[in-house]
C-alpha cells in the first residue's frame, strides 16, 4: 500500500508524488487518493490469478510493498504465485539475456498459458 510504503522512500522521491502533475498532495493531505491508487486496496477483488516477480534490491518498488500485497492476497484467499530475485538489474531482471531471465520468462509464459 502506498501509505504503508511511503516510509521507504526519501523526500526527493516522494516529491514526485506531491507534484501537481501527479497526485498534487502529500499522503497526509489526501490519504484517500493514495489508497485509491494502491493495488493493495483492491487485492480482495482479484478474480484472475496473479503472478508477481520482484527484485529485493529494487529502489523504486520496495520489496516491503510487494510483501504487503502478498499478505493482503493471502488474507483474501486469492490465487497467486510470486518470486523474489536479488539481482542488480532492478526492473529488467527478466528482460536481459541471462539464464535467470530465460527461466523467469518461461515461468511467465507457463503461468499465462495456464490461466
Amino acid at each position: 500500500m502506498i501509505l504503508y510504503a511511503a516510509a521507504y522512500y526519501d523526500d526527493d522521491y516522494r516529491k514526485d508524488f506531491y507534484a501537481r502533475y501527479h497526485i498534487g498532495k502529500t499522503v497526509h493531505e489526501d490519504s484517500a487518493e493514495y489508497l485509491r491508487r494502491s493495488p493493495v486496496t483492491y487485492a480482495n477483488k482479484l478474480k484472475t490469478p496473479l503472478l508477481i516477480h520482484t527484485n529485493t534490491i529494487d529502489d523504486d518498488v520496495h520489496v516491503e510493498e510487494v510483501k504487503h500485497l502478498i499478505e493482503e492476497l493471502k488474507a483474501a484467499g486469492k490465487k497467486f504465485d510470486f518470486k523474489f530475485s536479488r539481482k542488480p538489474w532492478r526492473h529488467s531482471f527478466d528482460r536481459i539475456d541471462t539464464k535467470l531471465a530465460k527461466q523467469t520468462r518461461l515461468k511467465i509464459y507457463n503461468f499465462l498459458a495456464q490461466y
